[in-house]
Formats: structure tokens, sequence, C-alpha cells
């Protein structure tokens, strides 16, 4: 992986943890007061899930070159 594919885990990340404050928040579950941002576990798994299809797919995506004849 290379550090775009590093940032990308880390933003995917912090989303993950911003949409789960924001369900909590419109819910009534919490207050913004009560409610922190916390990166966890699960969204630091669900984002590198995310990045690594995103590279499988980025590699797949790559072609060899044709083999070409001169004569």
């Amino acid at each position: 992986m290379s550090g775009a594919d590093l940032h990308a885990i880390i933003s995917r990340a912090t989303m993950h943890a911003i949409r789960a404050r924001v369900e909590q928040i419109e819910s009534g579950m919490r207050s913004m007061e009560e409610c922190p941002i916390v990166i966890t576990n699960v969204d630091l798994s669900a984002a590198l899930d995310e990045v690594r299809a995103r590279v499988r797919l980025k590699l797949l995506c790559v072609r060899t070159p044709y083999k070409v004849k001169y004569e």
C-alpha cells in the first residue's frame, strides 16, 4: 500500500466514526456534548476493507503490454 492508501484508510475511518456520531445524535440517543468522535477498531477495519478492495480493483485494471511481433 502507498501513502495515498494509508491516507484513504484514515479518511474513511474518520468519516465512518462521524456518520455513527451523527446517527446517534439524530436518533436522540445522545447529545453533541455526550458523544465525542472516537475512531474505533471497527471504523479502521471497515475502512481497511474498502481500501483493500479498491487496491485489488486497481491491480486488476492494470494491463500487461500486448506482445507485438515486428518483421
